[in-house]
Protein backbone atom coordinates (compact mmCIF):
# COMPACT_ATOMS: atom_id res chain seq x y z
CA UNK A 1 0.00 0.00 0.00
CA UNK A 2 1.13 3.30 -1.14
CA UNK A 3 1.47 6.16 1.65
CA UNK A 4 -1.20 8.98 1.39
CA UNK A 5 -0.74 11.69 -0.57
CA UNK A 6 -1.98 15.32 0.13
CA UNK A 7 -2.30 17.04 -3.15
CA UNK A 8 -3.70 21.08 -3.22
CA UNK A 9 -4.43 22.76 -6.33
CA UNK A 10 -6.87 20.02 -7.61
CA UNK A 11 -9.49 21.92 -9.26
CA UNK A 12 -6.57 23.11 -11.33
CA UNK A 13 -5.45 22.54 -14.94
CA UNK A 14 -2.27 20.35 -13.68
CA UNK A 15 -3.32 19.60 -10.12
CA UNK A 16 -6.25 18.01 -11.91
CA UNK A 17 -3.71 16.16 -13.71
CA UNK A 18 -1.82 15.75 -10.94
CA UNK A 19 -4.51 13.94 -8.95
CA UNK A 20 -5.25 11.52 -11.62
CA UNK A 21 -2.10 10.32 -12.42
CA UNK A 22 -1.07 9.76 -8.66
CA UNK A 23 -4.45 7.68 -8.59
CA UNK A 24 -3.59 5.84 -11.59
CA UNK A 25 0.06 4.72 -9.80
CA UNK A 26 -1.78 3.71 -6.89
CA UNK A 27 -1.55 6.50 -4.64
CA UNK A 28 -4.26 7.03 -2.00
CA UNK A 29 -4.89 11.04 -2.44
CA UNK A 30 -6.30 13.60 0.13
CA UNK A 31 -7.25 16.52 -2.48
CA UNK A 32 -7.24 19.86 -0.33
CA UNK A 33 -9.90 22.10 -1.66
CA UNK A 34 -11.48 25.74 -0.86
CA UNK A 35 -15.05 25.83 0.58
CA UNK A 36 -17.47 24.66 -1.83
CA UNK A 37 -14.87 23.09 -4.34
CA UNK A 38 -14.68 19.46 -2.72
CA UNK A 39 -17.62 18.08 -5.42
CA UNK A 40 -15.40 19.15 -8.36
CA UNK A 41 -12.96 17.20 -6.97
CA UNK A 42 -15.31 14.21 -6.90
CA UNK A 43 -17.12 15.09 -10.11
CA UNK A 44 -13.46 14.89 -12.25
CA UNK A 45 -13.29 11.49 -10.69
CA UNK A 46 -16.50 9.59 -9.84
CA UNK A 47 -15.30 6.38 -10.10
CA UNK A 48 -12.16 6.53 -8.05
CA UNK A 49 -11.22 4.76 -4.72
CA UNK A 50 -8.66 5.85 -2.30
CA UNK A 51 -9.82 9.44 -2.90
CA UNK A 52 -10.95 11.96 -0.39
CA UNK A 53 -11.61 15.94 -0.76
CA UNK A 54 -11.21 17.91 1.91
CA UNK A 55 -11.98 21.75 2.40
CA UNK A 56 -9.62 24.31 3.98
CA UNK A 57 -10.66 28.15 4.50
CA UNK A 58 -7.10 29.31 3.39
CA UNK A 59 -3.84 28.42 2.30
CA UNK A 60 -2.33 31.25 4.18
CA UNK A 61 -3.90 30.81 7.38
CA UNK A 62 -6.07 27.92 7.18
CA UNK A 63 -6.00 24.99 9.81
CA UNK A 64 -4.30 21.68 8.25
CA UNK A 65 -4.28 20.09 11.00
CA UNK A 66 -6.72 17.20 10.16
CA UNK A 67 -5.95 17.08 6.63
CA UNK A 68 -2.71 16.48 6.91
CA UNK A 69 -3.86 13.40 9.54
CA UNK A 70 -1.81 9.96 8.36
CA UNK A 71 -0.10 12.05 5.37
CA UNK A 72 3.10 10.93 4.16
CA UNK A 73 3.22 13.31 1.23
CA UNK A 74 2.49 16.55 0.37
CA UNK A 75 2.18 17.83 -3.70
CA UNK A 76 1.42 21.45 -3.63
CA UNK A 77 0.27 22.68 -6.90
CA UNK A 78 -2.36 25.52 -5.63
CA UNK A 79 -1.74 29.40 -6.41
CA UNK A 80 -3.53 32.01 -6.45
CA UNK A 81 -4.55 33.24 -10.01
CA UNK A 82 -3.47 36.79 -11.42
CA UNK A 83 -5.06 37.57 -14.60
CA UNK A 84 -7.63 40.28 -12.93
CA UNK A 85 -5.11 43.02 -12.88
CA UNK A 86 -7.61 44.62 -10.18
CA UNK A 87 -6.87 41.30 -8.06
CA UNK A 88 -5.39 43.05 -4.89
CA UNK A 89 -1.61 42.22 -5.00
CA UNK A 90 -2.01 41.77 -0.94
CA UNK A 91 -4.10 38.70 -1.72
CA UNK A 92 -1.74 36.93 -4.60
CA UNK A 93 0.95 37.47 -1.72
CA UNK A 94 -0.65 35.51 1.05
CA UNK A 95 -1.86 33.08 -1.50
CA UNK A 96 1.85 32.24 -3.10
CA UNK A 97 3.83 32.80 0.00
CA UNK A 98 2.63 32.88 3.04
CA UNK A 99 0.13 30.13 1.87
CA UNK A 100 2.89 27.93 0.92
CA UNK A 101 4.86 28.43 3.91
CA UNK A 102 2.17 27.59 6.04
CA UNK A 103 1.48 24.32 4.72
CA UNK A 104 5.09 23.71 4.93
CA UNK A 105 5.37 24.64 8.80
CA UNK A 106 2.39 22.60 9.11
CA UNK A 107 3.42 19.56 7.00
CA UNK A 108 6.77 19.26 9.38
CA UNK A 109 4.50 19.47 12.46
CA UNK A 110 2.67 16.77 11.19
CA UNK A 111 5.52 14.37 10.68
CA UNK A 112 5.55 14.39 6.13
CA UNK A 113 8.36 12.44 5.26
CA UNK A 114 8.09 14.09 1.47
CA UNK A 115 7.56 17.52 0.35
CA UNK A 116 6.84 18.72 -3.40
CA UNK A 117 6.45 22.28 -4.51
CA UNK A 118 5.12 23.59 -7.87
CA UNK A 119 7.57 26.38 -8.86
CA UNK A 120 7.77 28.67 -11.78
CA UNK A 121 9.83 29.02 -14.70
CA UNK A 122 10.76 31.93 -13.43
CA UNK A 123 12.29 31.04 -11.08
CA UNK A 124 15.25 30.79 -12.53
CA UNK A 125 16.36 33.47 -14.47
CA UNK A 126 17.92 36.68 -12.83
CA UNK A 127 18.55 40.53 -13.81
CA UNK A 128 15.31 40.91 -14.36
CA UNK A 129 14.51 37.69 -16.51
CA UNK A 130 17.33 38.81 -19.00
CA UNK A 131 19.35 35.16 -18.50
CA UNK A 132 16.30 33.24 -19.90
CA UNK A 133 16.65 35.35 -23.59
CA UNK A 134 20.20 34.32 -23.59
CA UNK A 135 22.71 31.76 -24.90
CA UNK A 136 24.48 30.61 -21.32
CA UNK A 137 22.92 27.71 -20.20
CA UNK A 138 20.56 27.93 -17.04
CA UNK A 139 20.17 24.73 -14.72
CA UNK A 140 19.24 23.82 -11.10
CA UNK A 141 22.02 25.97 -9.90
CA UNK A 142 20.50 29.19 -10.98
CA UNK A 143 18.00 31.76 -9.00
CA UNK A 144 15.62 34.72 -9.78
CA UNK A 145 17.55 36.87 -7.08
CA UNK A 146 14.27 38.91 -6.87
CA UNK A 147 14.23 40.58 -3.26
CA UNK A 148 10.82 40.72 -0.96
CA UNK A 149 10.73 44.80 -0.96
CA UNK A 150 10.42 44.82 -4.99
CA UNK A 151 7.22 43.18 -5.07
CA UNK A 152 6.15 44.69 -1.73
CA UNK A 153 2.93 42.96 -0.66
CA UNK A 154 0.82 45.99 -0.07
CA UNK A 155 -2.66 46.30 -1.99
CA UNK A 156 -1.68 49.50 -3.86
CA UNK A 157 2.04 47.78 -5.14
CA UNK A 158 2.34 49.42 -8.59
CA UNK A 159 3.69 46.39 -9.90
CA UNK A 160 0.44 44.61 -9.81
CA UNK A 161 -0.91 41.35 -9.13
CA UNK A 162 1.45 39.57 -11.82
CA UNK A 163 4.87 40.60 -10.38
CA UNK A 164 3.84 40.05 -6.79
CA UNK A 165 3.00 36.31 -8.08
CA UNK A 166 6.10 35.64 -9.81
CA UNK A 167 8.07 37.27 -6.56
CA UNK A 168 5.84 35.19 -4.20
CA UNK A 169 6.27 32.24 -6.25
CA UNK A 170 10.22 32.76 -6.25
CA UNK A 171 10.71 33.85 -2.62
CA UNK A 172 8.59 30.32 -1.23
CA UNK A 173 10.49 28.41 -2.73
CA UNK A 174 13.63 29.80 -1.52
CA UNK A 175 11.90 29.61 1.64
CA UNK A 176 11.11 25.81 0.95
CA UNK A 177 15.18 25.24 0.68
CA UNK A 178 15.54 27.08 3.48
CA UNK A 179 13.01 24.42 5.73
CA UNK A 180 14.92 22.07 4.02
CA UNK A 181 18.14 22.95 5.18
CA UNK A 182 16.83 22.81 8.98
CA UNK A 183 14.90 20.06 8.54
CA UNK A 184 16.88 17.14 6.94
CA UNK A 185 14.80 14.28 7.55
CA UNK A 186 12.12 15.58 5.22
CA UNK A 187 12.78 14.78 1.50
CA UNK A 188 12.02 18.27 -0.17
CA UNK A 189 11.48 18.86 -4.06
CA UNK A 190 10.51 21.55 -6.59
CA UNK A 191 9.29 20.91 -10.06
CA UNK A 192 10.19 23.62 -12.23
CA UNK A 193 7.98 23.85 -15.40
CA UNK A 194 8.36 26.20 -18.70
CA UNK A 195 4.75 26.75 -20.28
CA UNK A 196 2.00 24.46 -19.76
CA UNK A 197 0.07 23.00 -22.68
CA UNK A 198 -2.04 20.15 -23.54
CA UNK A 199 -5.12 17.86 -22.79
CA UNK A 200 -7.78 19.17 -19.75
CA UNK A 201 -8.02 16.04 -17.37
CA UNK A 202 -11.22 13.86 -17.31
CA UNK A 203 -14.34 15.35 -16.41
CA UNK A 204 -12.56 19.03 -16.46
CA UNK A 205 -15.39 21.19 -16.17
CA UNK A 206 -16.02 23.05 -19.30
CA UNK A 207 -14.58 26.68 -18.47
CA UNK A 208 -16.87 29.67 -18.11
CA UNK A 209 -14.67 31.74 -20.74
CA UNK A 210 -11.22 32.21 -22.62
CA UNK A 211 -9.12 32.63 -19.29
CA UNK A 212 -10.92 29.54 -18.00
CA UNK A 213 -8.42 27.49 -20.96
CA UNK A 214 -5.26 28.27 -18.73
CA UNK A 215 -2.59 28.31 -20.58
CA UNK A 216 -4.20 27.27 -23.43
CA UNK A 217 -5.94 30.13 -23.72
CA UNK A 218 -2.58 31.15 -25.91
CA UNK A 219 -3.34 28.48 -28.47
CA UNK A 220 -6.86 29.80 -28.90
CA UNK A 221 -5.12 33.28 -29.77
CA UNK A 222 -3.34 31.77 -32.14
CA UNK A 223 -7.10 30.88 -33.85
CA UNK A 224 -8.51 33.93 -32.94
CA UNK A 225 -5.82 36.74 -33.10
CA UNK A 226 -4.61 38.00 -30.14
CA UNK A 227 -5.70 40.87 -27.78
CA UNK A 228 -4.39 43.53 -31.04
CA UNK A 229 -7.34 41.66 -33.33
CA UNK A 230 -6.82 39.28 -35.59
CA UNK A 231 -3.67 38.01 -37.96
CA UNK A 232 -1.51 38.64 -34.46
CA UNK A 233 0.52 36.41 -32.52
CA UNK A 234 -0.32 35.10 -28.73
CA UNK A 235 1.57 37.68 -26.27
CA UNK A 236 3.22 35.53 -24.26
CA UNK A 237 7.02 35.77 -24.43
CA UNK A 238 7.42 31.88 -22.75
CA UNK A 239 9.27 29.66 -25.63
CA UNK A 240 9.90 26.58 -23.59
CA UNK A 241 7.38 24.72 -23.49
CA UNK A 242 6.22 21.32 -21.35
CA UNK A 243 2.71 19.08 -21.90
CA UNK A 244 0.68 18.89 -18.64
CA UNK A 245 0.33 15.42 -18.46
CA UNK A 246 4.32 14.72 -18.26
CA UNK A 247 4.47 18.01 -15.51
CA UNK A 248 2.00 15.47 -13.77
CA UNK A 249 3.74 12.73 -14.25
CA UNK A 250 7.15 14.13 -13.00
CA UNK A 251 5.46 15.35 -9.75
CA UNK A 252 4.55 11.83 -9.01
CA UNK A 253 7.54 10.12 -9.85
CA UNK A 254 9.03 12.24 -7.39
CA UNK A 255 7.24 10.64 -4.90
CA UNK A 256 9.58 7.83 -5.31
CA UNK A 257 12.71 9.40 -5.78
CA UNK A 258 15.62 9.37 -3.06
CA UNK A 259 17.10 12.22 -1.82
CA UNK A 260 20.43 13.66 -3.87
CA UNK A 261 23.62 13.28 -2.39
CA UNK A 262 25.04 16.15 -0.58
CA UNK A 263 22.33 17.70 0.45
CA UNK A 264 21.98 18.37 -3.40
CA UNK A 265 18.62 21.03 -4.09
CA UNK A 266 15.89 18.37 -6.40
CA UNK A 267 14.74 20.85 -8.73
CA UNK A 268 12.95 19.30 -11.84
CA UNK A 269 13.38 21.40 -14.42
CA UNK A 270 10.70 20.67 -17.32
CA UNK A 271 10.82 21.41 -20.80
CA UNK A 272 10.87 19.62 -23.97
CA UNK A 273 12.44 22.18 -25.76
CA UNK A 274 11.98 25.48 -27.57
CA UNK A 275 9.04 26.13 -29.65
CA UNK A 276 8.00 29.51 -31.25
CA UNK A 277 5.09 30.60 -32.43
CA UNK A 278 5.45 30.70 -36.52
CA UNK A 279 6.77 27.25 -35.71
CA UNK A 280 3.34 26.22 -33.70
CA UNK A 281 1.40 27.71 -36.34
CA UNK A 282 3.56 25.79 -39.82
CA UNK A 283 2.56 22.47 -37.82
CA UNK A 284 -0.86 23.42 -37.37
CA UNK A 285 -1.10 24.46 -41.01
CA UNK A 286 0.62 20.47 -41.71
CA UNK A 287 -1.21 18.57 -39.24
CA UNK A 288 -4.53 20.48 -39.51
CA UNK A 289 -4.62 21.93 -43.03
CA UNK A 290 -8.35 22.45 -42.37
CA UNK A 291 -7.58 25.30 -39.74
CA UNK A 292 -4.14 26.80 -42.28
CA UNK A 293 -6.63 29.89 -42.67
CA UNK A 294 -6.59 30.86 -39.37
CA UNK A 295 -3.12 30.82 -38.90
CA UNK A 296 -1.33 34.17 -38.52
CA UNK A 297 -0.40 35.46 -42.04
CA UNK A 298 3.37 35.75 -43.34
CA UNK A 299 3.52 39.70 -42.23
CA UNK A 300 1.95 38.98 -38.56
CA UNK A 301 4.74 39.71 -35.90
CA UNK A 302 5.76 36.98 -33.35
CA UNK A 303 6.64 38.09 -29.99
CA UNK A 304 9.89 37.29 -28.48
CA UNK A 305 9.95 34.08 -26.65
CA UNK A 306 12.78 32.59 -23.94
CA UNK A 307 14.87 30.33 -25.65
CA UNK A 308 18.25 29.87 -23.47
CA UNK A 309 19.50 26.36 -23.00
CA UNK A 310 17.65 25.05 -20.20
CA UNK A 311 19.88 21.86 -18.67
CA UNK A 312 16.79 19.63 -17.46
CA UNK A 313 18.80 16.40 -17.43
CA UNK A 314 18.25 16.42 -13.66
CA UNK A 315 14.78 14.57 -14.47
CA UNK A 316 16.09 12.28 -16.67
CA UNK A 317 19.16 11.28 -14.75
CA UNK A 318 17.30 11.14 -11.52
CA UNK A 319 13.72 10.00 -12.50
CA UNK A 320 14.72 8.20 -16.14
CA UNK A 321 11.41 10.72 -17.59
CA UNK A 322 11.06 10.56 -21.66
CA UNK A 323 9.09 13.51 -22.79
CA UNK A 324 5.92 13.36 -24.99
CA UNK A 325 6.24 14.86 -28.61
CA UNK A 326 5.91 18.66 -28.52
CA UNK A 327 3.16 18.12 -31.57
CA UNK A 328 1.02 16.37 -29.70
CA UNK A 329 1.26 18.62 -26.77
CA UNK A 330 -0.26 21.85 -28.53
CA UNK A 331 -2.51 19.51 -30.91
CA UNK A 332 -4.36 18.25 -27.71
CA UNK A 333 -4.10 22.02 -26.42
CA UNK A 334 -5.77 22.96 -29.53
CA UNK A 335 -8.62 20.29 -29.75
CA UNK A 336 -9.64 21.72 -26.01
CA UNK A 337 -10.09 25.26 -27.54
CA UNK A 338 -12.18 24.00 -30.77
CA UNK A 339 -14.30 22.40 -28.32
CA UNK A 340 -14.96 24.90 -26.44
CA UNK A 341 -15.56 27.64 -29.49
CA UNK A 342 -18.17 24.77 -30.24
CA UNK A 343 -19.68 24.60 -27.28
CA UNK A 344 -19.77 28.57 -27.18
CA UNK A 345 -22.03 28.65 -30.24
Amino acid sequence: MKGLVLVTGGTGFVGSHIIQHALAAGYPVRAVTRPGKASAIYAMNPNASGLEAVEVTDLADGDFTDALKGVEAVIHCAAPSFADPTTPSMVVWRGAYDGTVNLIEQSLKAGIKKFIYTGTFMNLFGDNGKSAFGSESVGPNDWNMIKQEQVHMKDDNPAGPVAAYLGAKVIAERKMWEFAEANPQVDFTSVIPSGIYGPFADNFPRPSNVPGLSSNQFIYMLLHGGPEGPNTYPPIFVGHTVDVRDVAKVHILALSADPLPNKQQKRFLLSEGVHTWPEVADMVRKRRPELASRMPKDDATPPVQTNAPLDTSLVKKVLGFEYRPWEEMFLTGLDECLKWDASSI
